[in-house]
């Protein structure tokens, strides 16, 4: 399921909008859960508790319009795609220094927002298809990055506990843990901490001395000695713009 943000002052164009978005996932048969703000800090709220793979942006809003509101974005998620909807083509240039895949003029047609849901979606599916293969007692199991809250290893076996609060145990390692952990870490998202855990930066929700809050509820402890660099990693990380590659 895709989770998009519509972002306009414009009541009467947020109806259109969301219409033709309706039309296109069902003509498409994606899974999707819009939701609508009014204003760019409420959007911005939101970003608290939820996470959004697609934003679809008004860019002449009062108090913070979209440009300002696309580089806000950009500084909690690198990685969102922005599709800018105006009627004015005076802010082309601007909108693409906050990296927007499409800047569409109003009134939208819907053969050119269809090209760039498309667009957009395809590179939103293709970053979710990055997985890891771990090995089972079962056999192999393919894991998406993007399901992977952390891995702790007990007793020289990897657990991999996943945001839908199952758990993968793989086999025992003859190996270092860190070298286990290679194709993870080769992802900015994951992060090492300590010699037994590594986490994904980008779902922690709040770190609590050595108590780690994930996105979702599910929480974990981490060895203390190593809590306050974790902390300062996933504050880096977002500093950097949740880079996740």
């Amino acid at each position: 399921m895709f989770h998009i943000a519509l972002c306009d002052d414009d009541a009467r164009q947020m109806q259109l909008t969301h219409r033709l978005l309706n039309n296109y996932l069902s003509l498409r048969g994606v899974a999707a859960k819009i939701w609508e703000f009014s204003n760019g800090q409420s959007l911005l709220n939101a970003m608290y508790d939820e996470t959004f793979d697609l934003y679809l942006l008004d860019i002449v809003m009062p108090e913070m319009d979209g440009i300002d509101l696309g580089m806000a974005l950009r500084k909690s998620d690198e990685n969102g795609v922005i599709i800018y909807l105006t009627t004015s083509p005076d802010f082309a240039l601007q909108g693409y220094q906050a990296k927007a895949a499409s800047y569409l003029l109003k009134p939208v047609r819907e053969d050119e927002l269809f090209r760039a849901l498309d667009d957009a979606l395809k590179v939103i599916s293709d970053r979710r298809e990055q997985s890891v293969i771990v090995k089972t007692t079962d056999g192999m199991s393919r894991l998406l990055l993007d399901h992977i809250l952390y891995v702790e290893q007990t007793e020289r076996v990897p657990h991999y506990h996943l945001k839908d609060g199952s758990c993968v145990v793989s086999v025992t390692i003859q190996t270092s843990f860190l070298d286990i952990m290679q194709p993870l870490l080769a992802d900015k998202r994951f992060y090492l901490c300590g010699a037994s855990f590594v986490l994904n930066l980008h779902c922690i929700k709040s770190i609590n001395k050595a108590d780690v809050l994930f996105v979702g509820g599910q929480q974990t402890t981490v060895p203390r000695r190593a809590a306050a660099e974790l902390n300062a990693a996933w504050i880096h990380y977002w500093l950097e713009g949740g880079k996740r590659l």
